[in-house]
């Protein structure tokens, strides 16, 4: 097996929202870390978005992997408006 630096993985980027602009994202593909940490959820309520149909996903391996305009098409769905609960 060949060790050069082209058969390593490349590592995801970590994703803030304090370096980048909103449209930035559009293509990134982002793990499940960086999912829960945007969207400010545990790992079983994005358990439960993807098994409801709410986020696709692409399993790569044994992991999953999502795009972040899929997040924004998500929120855009979801969307209501109205008065503020409370």
């Amino acid at each position: 097996m060949n060790n050069s630096k082209s058969d390593q993985p490349v590592p995801l980027k970590r994703i803030t929202f304090k370096s980048k602009g909103l449209q930035s994202f559009t293509n990134e593909i982002l793990d499940k870390h960086q999912v829960m940490e945007i969207l400010n959820i545990s790992e079983r309520t994005l358990k439960n978005l993807v098994s409801q149909g709410y986020l696709p996903y692409s399993p790569i391996g044994n992991r999953y992997y999502y795009l972040y305009s899929d997040l924004l098409r998500m929120m855009q769905r979801n969307r209501q408006w109205g008065k503020k609960p409370g």
